[in-house]
């Protein structure tokens, strides 16, 4: 990532985590005597609210220092995540007690217990929803064509150091039982650099065992672009991955299109190749099939004829209640729907970023079965 740009994403990022503990800190901080109580709740919240950054920024100088920092500061995400709306509930309720006749109650002690309760649930909600990212779903499609293909797709695998080699290992062992003709995997594969530590030997090793008889297409996400574009290529490359950069292959029965993603304009990647350019001298009696990582340039697909669109990105808002945020943002968050004779279909993902969590929705492996 370029210098300027990463200075403008570390200051958005940290002043929204500031916003963020300083509302938190302040709705706990009533709660609490006056004095030491008080003062640890503020450098507990400074230094969970910055454990995840200094992870990553520990990466590039001690990848097996930054490990802790990053557990601890993505869990503390989710778990800030469901705190702040909780304190946004609070707020409302108490408005409620202040402007609706109600008996006289202690609302420190009932605010106390508001927030042990809540800390429970959220646990719980976090637990539950680790277990819902561990074992992958698979979203079954048919799709009429003219030709036999099954196809597995796996989008948004944000391999890091926070992701178990186990947990890619099931995700690899499920693609594979599917005895898929192609695999295709739609942007994010990676979410930091791997060529450091043996980490990535052993996620390189797993992804070479992925097993299709027309081999394992991709296309870059906005976070190979994030984790340096160049250097997250090459290590794809060298998993027996064909990446696809705004380029089309014939691979016999169909054809795969690729695109670059759309995030590497802020990359200094330009803007990308139009489609119909990426496409021509291809053989267009063939089932096309585009993969985008992010679902904005439907009717691009639409327009070039494409038979398919795969995207991901979106994570259907991997927490809940974000998806219906992602449900606003792009004409589609989640599943399949048909834009005009073009089927495009967005997986909400095999794995996750940030927190090993997922309550909007559960990771998947789609199947797409492609009948005569």
């Amino acid at each position: 990532m370029p210098l300027r740009s990463w200075v403008l994403f570390l200051s958005v990022v940290l002043s929204l985590l500031a916003l963020i503990h300083g509302f938190i800190f302040l709705h706990l901080r009533p709660l609490l005597p006056e004095g030491s109580a008080r003062a640890a709740l503020a450098a507990a919240l400074l230094f969970l609210g910055t454990a995840y950054v200094a992870g990553r920024m520990l990466e590039d100088i001690s990848p097996s220092l930054a490990v802790p920092f990053l557990h601890v500061g993505s869990w503390w995400l989710g778990f800030m995540t469901y705190l702040f709306l909780g304190c946004l509930l609070l707020d409302v309720l108490l408005l409620l007690y202040l402007v609706l006749p109600h008996p006289p109650m202690d609302l420190i002690a009932w605010c106390r217990g508001y927030f042990a309760a809540l800390g429970l649930l959220i646990a719980a909600a976090l637990v539950a929803g680790h277990l819902n990212l561990q074992f992958p779903a698979t979203r079954n499609l048919t799709i009429q064509s003219t030709i036999n293909l099954r196809i597995a797709v796996a989008s948004d695998l944000h391999l890091c150091a926070l992701v178990s080699p186990v947990r890619l290992a099931r995700i690899i062992e499920q693609i594979n039982a599917l005895q898929p003709d192609l695999v295709l995997l739609p942007g994010d594969i990676v979410d930091e650099d791997l060529t450091r530590g043996p980490r990535g030997e052993i996620f390189r090793a797993l992804l070479k065992s992925l097993k299709a008889p027309m081999g394992v297409v991709a296309v870059t996400g906005n976070h190979e672009w994030i984790s340096g574009v160049e250097k997250s290529v090459a290590w794809e490359e060298s998993c027996g991955i064909r990446v696809l950069r705004d380029a089309a292959m014939d691979l016999g029965p169909c054809v795969v299109a690729g695109r670059e993603d759309v995030a590497g304009s802020r990359f200094g990647g330009g803007n990308g190749v139009p489609l119909k350019q990426i496409l021509a001298g291809v053989d267009r009696s063939k089932p096309l099939i585009v993969l985008d990582h992010q679902p904005v340039r439907i009717n691009e697909a639409v327009d070039a004829g494409a038979d398919i669109l795969l995207c991901g990105h979106t994570h259907h808002g991997q927490f809940w209640p974000f998806q219906w945020i992602t449900e606003k943002i792009f004409p589609i968050s989640h599943g399949h729907k048909l834009f005009g004779t073009t089927h495009v279909d967005v997986s909400c993902g095999a794995g996750a970023w940030g927190p090993q969590v997922r309550t909007s929705s559960r990771s998947e492996i789609v199947l797409i079965t492609l009948e005569k």
